[in-house]
């Protein structure tokens, strides 16, 4: 039976002199309007939230709120998670996990210097915190579905750190658009590089999960199937700016090592591999692709299709729950594989947010 743990950071308190619930996270904001029959038992299962929080009625609030991502999921008994058996050996253990900068060395021994040195000099996700919960009682076991839901959790907080600058970014673009439109058609030919940089390598990079990943390959085909082109939609949006030849357009470093992190994931990995698909597809999908919606204010429309297709096919995937659908299939987890894929993830969202910085300085027209 499935059961939930509301996420540390979490705080409900009643709005004074309204029927109104506030749910606060640092990656999300709730008002929630509450019937007056329904005040009493909501009243008891806040109450009991942090002390309490398998208690029923505790269990019926957060079940109400399983499509935002305020809770994890308890880990289960042993017996209710697929075993090991015949699993192929871990090949991440050569690794080195210390420290941001040796983890990302590690993987691609070539980078410039400036890389690793503008990275965190200590790992900020606590261990201790992951094991507590996610590990199975009475074993050296990892529930999956505990440690990805988790883990979802310790990104968007992360992520958090920049998400005023990346929900700004939109409006500093249209900012931009309405002022000096030229520069901001160069600033979208940077960002929709990124995009296509990622999509173009996207599927290359999946494909070794299909072998390391087997249990989960027809996941995995029909998430590659509805990702395949998707470079071309940037390269046709790129093309109505000007840009005939996407080359002549560096990505960031940051957005080749979050490739690298996603392809080594995808050889090493069934877990980091269903990490970083949810990294790249998130919690929810918006009804439109914001900057495809600034695009199509331009004198330059036909630009913003490439986003907005994208963001179509994505939306009519439910691409933002492919992550839970591939940890369906994960089997018992060591707690090394744990370790491993919570430290690739948590490099790749500090490598986001830096991504995050450099688009908004580009949007406020900064070289």
């Amino acid at each position: 039976m499935i059961q939930y743990i509301p996420h540390e950071p979490l705080s409900v308190q009643w709005i004074p002199l309204t029927s109104m619930l506030s749910l606060n996270l640092p990656w999300l904001s709730l008002e929630i309007e509450i019937e007056e029959e329904q005040k009493e038992w909501i009243t008891q299962a806040v109450e009991k939230l942090k002390s309490d929080p398998t208690h029923a009625l505790t269990q019926k609030f957060l079940e109400n709120l399983r499509e935002y991502p305020v809770s994890y999921y308890k880990a289960r008994p042993i017996e209710e998670i697929p075993s090991r058996e015949g699993l192929m050996p871990e090949e991440f253990l050569a690794f080195d996990l210390v420290t941001p900068r040796s983890l990302i060395k590690s993987i691609n021994s070539s980078l410039q210097q400036h890389i690793p040195a503008l990275l965190p000099d200590v790992w900020s996700w606590s261990a201790e915190e992951m094991s507590k919960a996610a590990q199975i009682q009475n074993s050296d076991y990892y529930d999956p579905l505990s440690t990805v839901s988790y883990l979802i959790g310790k990104r968007l907080e992360t992520e958090s750190i920049t998400g005023q600058v990346r929900a700004a970014l939109p409006q500093q673009l249209d900012k931009l658009r309405e002022n000096k439109e030229s520069l901001f058609f160069d600033t979208m030919k940077i960002l929709l590089r990124q995009t296509h940089y990622v999509t173009n390598c996207f599927e290359k990079c999946s494909g070794p999960a299909l072998q390391k990943f087997s249990a989960a390959e027809s996941v995995i085909k029909k998430f590659m199937d509805e990702e395949h082109g998707h470079d071309r939609l940037m390269v046709a949006s790129l093309k109505e700016l000007g840009c005939d030849d996407v080359n002549t357009i560096s990505p960031f470093d940051t957005t080749v090592l979050v490739m690298e992190l996603f392809k080594n994931a995808a050889q090493t990995s069934p877990l980091a591999f269903t990490l970083m698909v949810g990294y790249f597809e998130g919690v929810t999908i918006a009804e439109s692709d914001p900057l495809a919606d600034v695009l199509e204010k331009s004198t330059k429309p036909q630009a913003a299709k490439g986003y907005a297709l994208h963001h179509k096919i994505n939306k009519d995937g439910d691409h933002s729950n492919v992550i839970f659908e591939l940890a369906e299939f994960l089997p018992l987890l060591t707690k090394e594989e744990v370790m491993y894929g919570m430290r690739i993830l948590e490099l790749a969202s500090v490598l986001g947010v830096m991504s995050d910085r450099a688009l908004y300085e580009l949007s406020q027209g900064k070289p």
